[in-house]
């Protein structure tokens, strides 16, 4: 009988690929303040080799907010309102974490 081999990613999922998490934590390293958003946007944008996927560096927005929690980033949360064009309001929180 043979036993999976604990790889220190958990149990449910594989888990973010240690590219994804270098890229991370080497954009965050200048302090601003991002949401999870933000922080996926800058890693699409970011030049990347035609041998890794983007499943491999970009992480999904569940992955990154853990992520980001377990490894003491700072976080707030900040209210947003948006007017919309049929004069609308739209308002909403929104999570913003940074280095500390």
């Amino acid at each position: 009988m043979m036993t999976k081999v604990w790889n220190g990613r958990g149990s449910v999922g594989k888990g973010m690929s240690k590219l994804a998490i270098a890229r991370i934590h080497q954009l965050m390293d200048d302090g601003e303040e991002r949401s999870i958003k933000e922080i996926i946007d800058a890693l699409l944008s970011q030049p990347r080799d035609e041998k890794r996927s983007l499943k491999h560096i970009v992480p999904t927005k569940t992955e990154l907010a853990y992520f980001l929690r377990i490894n003491h980033y700072a976080r707030r949360r900040i209210h947003k309102t948006e007017r919309l064009q049929n004069g609308m309001v739209f308002r909403y929180q929104e999570t913003r974490y940074r280095k500390q």
